[in-house]
């Protein structure tokens, strides 16, 4: 409206400029047009600009910052699924099966980094989005809850592992929380992570693990807080994806900084219960110290200060 108000008029430009300045003060989303309109001062140049941008359209494309797929009423691997989109105008965008239409829209209070979903379309359903502000929003059934999970340090990753939600921060900390909000514990690391994603078996057996990268070449697997195994790695990993590669269910491909390209292959009888890690302290505590023996100078150093204590 008051593009055109300005297009019209020319005596308007000085008053549509006051206008989109309040605007933009007040927190309102302009386009890019209306913001570099604003970075013109000269009362000449910016008539030239808008009778130059008078015709255009004047909407603000946005960009996508995360994606992911719900299943839209099976949970099955070749189930009907739809497409969950986050974008840089702060929405989360539900599309149809088709890719063509909106199926349902949310919009956060901040910008999503990074998606997670739980359940079916057409029963129920959870979104769990880590934003840029640093606070993790749960949307159920097209409703962003009004528990808040609270991070300490900017978000890195997030994967869903059946109802807990792990979160990779910039502290080297993996948190888990319950998707209700309740933190379980937390997991420290040597140096920053580097991606996430979740190893899911269902077919010969059914066994879930956290996969973590990190900057220093270690792909390390979780099973809630314990450590199953660690991957030595000689380059820095910017990607991974697990799942099925072949007729191997458990799959990993890795992408390093450098651009090579790994693929590993989890053996069918790897055993991937944290439970059988022996819990408790290591095994170095119960190998005793080399305490050199008490010498006749140490003992009669020891007695000569008990004599001569300064009270």
């Amino acid at each position: 409206q008051i593009w055109e108000e300005m297009g019209q008029d020319s005596s308007d430009i000085q008053a549509g400029f006051e206008r989109l300045n309040t605007a933009r003060e007040n927190g309102v989303a302009l386009s890019n047009l209306s913001i570099d309109f604003l970075a013109v001062e000269d009362l000449e140049a910016q008539t030239e600009y808008i009778r130059a941008h008078k015709d255009y359209l004047h909407e603000q494309q946005t960009s996508i910052t995360c994606t992911e797929v719900l299943k839209q009423n099976m949970d099955e691997p070749t189930a009907v699924s739809m497409l969950v989109i986050g974008t840089e105008n702060r929405m989360i965008y539900i599309l149809d099966s088709n890719a063509l239409n909106l199926a349902a829209k949310v919009k956060l209070e901040a910008v999503p980094t990074f998606i997670s979903v739980l359940g079916l379309f057409d029963v129920e359903y959870r979104i769990t989005v880590a934003c840029r502000d640093g606070n993790i929003y749960t949307v159920k059934n097209g409703q962003v809850l009004s528990n808040v999970i609270e991070l300490e340090t900017q978000p890195v990753g997030l994967v869903r592992f059946d109802k807990n939600v792990y979160v990779g921060c910039m502290d080297n900390v993996i948190h888990c929380f319950h998707f209700k909000g309740k933190k379980n514990h937390s997991i420290y690391l040597p140096c920053p992570i580097s991606c996430m994603s979740l190893l899911q078996i269902t077919k010969s057996r059914v066994a879930k693990a956290l996969v973590v990268a990190l900057q220093n070449g270690e792909v390390r697997l979780y099973n809630g807080k314990h450590l199953i195994a660690t991957v030595e790695t000689n380059d820095v990993v910017s990607g991974i994806k697990l799942g099925t590669f072949g007729r191997e269910e458990g799959s990993m491909v890795l992408s390093f900084k450098s651009g090579a390209l790994m693929v590993k292959i989890l053996q069918r009888t790897a055993n991937l219960d944290g439970s059988a890690v022996n819990a408790g302290p290591p095994p170095e505590q119960d190998i005793p110290l080399d305490v050199p023996k008490k010498t006749k100078l140490y003992v009669e150093q020891t007695s000569r200060e008990r004599e001569q204590a300064i009270d």
